[in-house]
């Protein structure tokens, strides 16, 4: 077992000291509509995004802000530019 217990490998995980995680968490889910998709990638992100700072935190790591930056940035410069009629086709 490592530094911190995640009641059984993080699958029975009920957040602990993080309510804020159990509270966004089902916002991270979509319905399948493109705009949907899009508003939980940005909760996702940013859910993501506090969790990795409060870890790099507490073990004394740097937050990579310079690469979070630019991928914010790409992922705004794509919703900007999506128009109503944008479908997703699949990779």
């Amino acid at each position: 077992m490592g530094l911190y217990d995640t009641w059984h490998d993080g699958r029975l995980w009920n957040g602990g000291r993080y309510p804020r995680v159990l509270e966004e968490l089902p916002r991270a889910f979509a319905h399948y509509d493109q705009d949907d998709i899009w508003r939980v990638l940005l909760v996702t992100m940013d859910l993501f995004r506090w969790l990795v700072r409060e870890t790099a935190e507490r073990l004394g790591y740097l937050y990579p802000t310079l690469s979070d930056g630019q991928t914010t940035g790409l992922v705004g410069r794509l919703l900007s530019a999506k128009t109503p009629t944008d479908t997703y086709k699949g990779a």
